[in-house]
Order: structure tokens, then C-alpha cells, then sequence
């Protein structure tokens, strides 16, 4: 399954694992747990781990992935991601979150990454 989603023990993250080769909808399914876990639980911090992942969505689905995430539902949610190998996927969406006014960052280090998403 090239997506995984967990809270932390704390309770006070989002934890996803993206492993594999990731798809549009893969994204899509993602983003709607993480609403439903944020309804349920009330955790705004979300830490995305790409290490694993393979090859990701299209240009266009990171895209959309943006806007998504940049829309009401999401405002006020923190998304901190752990970047794998290709790191121009993540720095695009990173960027096209920021320009819409979403609080997303990229990190090559975890432990920066749970630093900045605070407590």
C-alpha cells in the first residue's frame, strides 16, 4: 500500500508514509483521512515521510494536491515533509502551497521536521 496513515503516540501528529510508486488518487485518499482523522482527534500537525516512495504523481496531481490542501478544510493545518530522493516534487508543492498561503515545509532531517511542527 503506497500510503499509510497513523497518529503518534503523543497523539499530536499525523504521521504518513508514502512508500512505492504514489498516484493521484493515492494523494487524494490521503487527504481525505487526514480530514477525517483532524474531525475525529483534533490534530493540526501533519508529518509526511516520502522517504520510501518511488515516483510520484504527475505534475499536474501535485498540482491539485496544492490547491487541495490550500483550501479551507486544511487552513490551519501545519505539513511537514520528509523528502525522498527526487527532490524537486516536494519543493514544487511546498511552493505552491506557500503561494496560496498553506504552512507547508520541506526537511531532509526528521528531526528538524517535528521541531518546526511544534507541539
Amino acid at each position: 500500500m503506497p500510503c499509510d496513515l497513523s497518529v503518534d503516540a503523543a497523539g499530536r501528529l499525523i504521521l504518513v508514509h508514502l512508500s512505492g510508486a504514489v498516484t493521484d488518487r493515492d494523494i487524494v485518499a490521503a487527504l481525505e483521512e487526514i480530514l477525517n482523522i483532524r474531525g475525529e482527534q483534533q490534530i493540526d500537525r501533519i508529518l509526511c515521510d516520502q522517504r520510501a516512495m518511488e515516483s510520484a504523481p504527475d505534475t499536474l496531481g501535485v498540482l491539485d494536491a496544492a490547491r487541495t490542501f490550500s483550501l479551507g478544510p486544511f487552513r490551519g493545518m501545519r505539513l511537514a515533509i520528509l523528502r525522498a530522493a527526487m527532490p524537486e516534487g516536494p519543493h514544487f508543492f511546498e511552493t505552491a502551497c506557500r503561494n496560496r498561503m498553506a504552512d507547508v515545509r520541506v526537511f531532509d532531517d526528521e528531526e528538524e521536521a517535528r521541531e518546526w511542527l511544534g507541539p
